[in-house]
């Protein structure tokens, strides 16, 4: 995959008040809980949490090799270094955070030539 679309992208979003404007090559995964989405970052351990729908901010980036892991979770393709499976398959991110498939999602991830 061509990651070089991600340099110097930028999505803007608000969070309390702040405009802030990330980086699309920096956003390691996005992740909503509730009504509150929050933005993790590869560049350091800082995240932004904003209310947010999860399908706005994964319409902003779906042209960066972003895909949705979960009902809940999107990742950055950029930053997996690998794919395992315990009981179920996930995806290891570079700061070693693991994350999950949905069942669905893993069939439907499976179906593309990602890696």
């Amino acid at each position: 995959m061509n990651y070089k679309e991600q340099e110097n992208k930028t999505i803007i979003v608000k969070e309390k008040g702040k405009i802030h404007q990330i980086h699309v090559e920096n956003i390691m995964y996005v992740i909503i809980d509730t009504y509150l989405l929050t933005i993790h970052f590869a560049n350091d351990k800082k995240s932004i949490t904003l209310s947010k729908s999860l399908k706005n901010i994964e319409i902003e980036l779906q042209d960066y090799f972003f895909f949705k892991i979960h009902q809940s979770v999107l990742i950055n393709l950029k930053h997996v270094t690998s794919i395992k499976k315990d009981s179920f398959h996930y995806v290891l991110l570079k700061n070693d955070v693991k994350l999950y498939f949905s069942r669905r999602k893993w069939a439907e991830f499976n179906k593309h030539d990602y890696f």
